[in-house]
């Protein structure tokens, strides 16, 4: 059968008609989301995106970190869930990595949780802040105050040996003696595995010391890092006034190892102790050809994350010291 001719104008119509359904293929197309391109990318976002808030939340753990309240206040004042975020995956709130009363109260006054507990110690702001106290920072204690002051609690004898607590040390005592040598649990922020005389001695508490010495702690106990003894700890840290207090109660002077770098005398010289070395030398402690060139060596790798170390002048000190050591005196391996 012939075809039939198609006029000008039936043409002209079927191919407009085909360009509007064409062009609005296409259009559906590209406002239909597909597997790999969600609905919600396809629109500008009404709120605060995802990125944005994480960079708030970076930004604002910065400020806690260098105790800016100013800027922290202005941060608060746009966003005030951000006294309550969690920092880090580990579950760790603004108010734990406090380092001010100031700041604790900004954050308290935001909301904060004062109670809140992180994932990998579950440890309150409160034992975060005793935790600090080997700083040695007036700052510190100043906070530990405060949130006991706002409810703030840590009823366990380990908490009461760091932040040096001796009316709590006694309650705890009298109520289990058996106390007296317990060891803190090998994840906990204040000491993991130590036992409180150890806290205590490391944490420069004298008076906490010497009643837990009275009540029969182990002057010879072993727990902690490196398996050390209190007095170990006591050197390290630099406190003279529990060096000699366990010294009279019968630590040893030498530690119990007769390698020096486990020493009293080791730790207290490499950290510029100066006065609790000439303490250790004066009561006996023995030495090793070794000690000078370990000791200058070890000055200059000092941990971040210990107690304070010596003014420069101290590690001078210290070094003339350990340089006018009879090479006749007694030695170590």
């Amino acid at each position: 059968m012939p075809l039939k001719p198609v006029d000008k104008a039936t043409l002209a119509a079927v191919a407009g008609l085909l360009a509007v359904v064409l062009l609005g293929a296409m259009l559906l197309c590209w406002q239909w989301p597909t597997e790999s391109q969600p609905a919600a990318i396809l629109t500008a976002p009404s709120g605060p995106t995802v990125a944005s808030l994480h960079a708030d939340v970076h930004r604002f753990s910065r400020l806690i970190e260098s105790d800016d309240t100013r800027l922290a206040a202005a941060m608060l004042a746009k966003n005030p869930s951000l006294a309550k975020e969690r920092l880090t995956t580990d579950g760790v709130t603004p108010l734990h990595m406090a380092t001010s009363a100031a700041m604790a109260k900004l954050l308290l006054d935001n909301g904060a949780d004062i109670n809140a507990r992180d994932a990998r110690y579950s440890a309150t702001p409160l034992r975060w802040a005793a935790a600090a106290l080997s700083d040695r920072k007036p700052q510190t204690r100043d906070l530990i105050r405060f949130l006991q002051s706002k409810g703030a609690a840590e009823p366990d004898i380990f908490f009461a040996a760091t932040v040096g607590d001796v009316a709590q040390l006694d309650k705890i005592l009298a109520q289990d003696p058996s106390h007296i040598d317990e060891r803190a649990k090998a994840n906990d922020i204040l000491f993991g595995g130590c036992a409180p005389l150890q806290i205590a001695a490391y944490a420069g508490q004298f008076d906490a010391a010497k009643l837990l010495l009275d009540r029969g702690a182990n002057v010879h106990d072993r727990s902690g890092w490196n398996n050390t003894e209190p007095m170990e700890k006591a050197a390290w840290s630099g406190t003279a006034d529990i060096v000699t207090l366990l010294l009279d109660h019968g630590a040893l002077v030498d530690g119990p190892d007769r390698i020096f770098t486990h020493s009293p005398l080791y730790n207290a010289a490499v950290m510029g102790h100066a006065a609790v070395v000439k303490i250790l030398l004066a009561r006996g402690a023995a030495t090793s050809p070794k000690l000078i060139p370990a000791v200058r060596v070890a000055m200059q790798h000092i941990d971040p994350s210990g107690p304070p170390a010596g003014t420069p002048q101290e590690f001078q000190q210290v070094l003339a010291i350990l340089n006018a050591i009879p090479s006749t005196q007694a030695s170590m391996r």
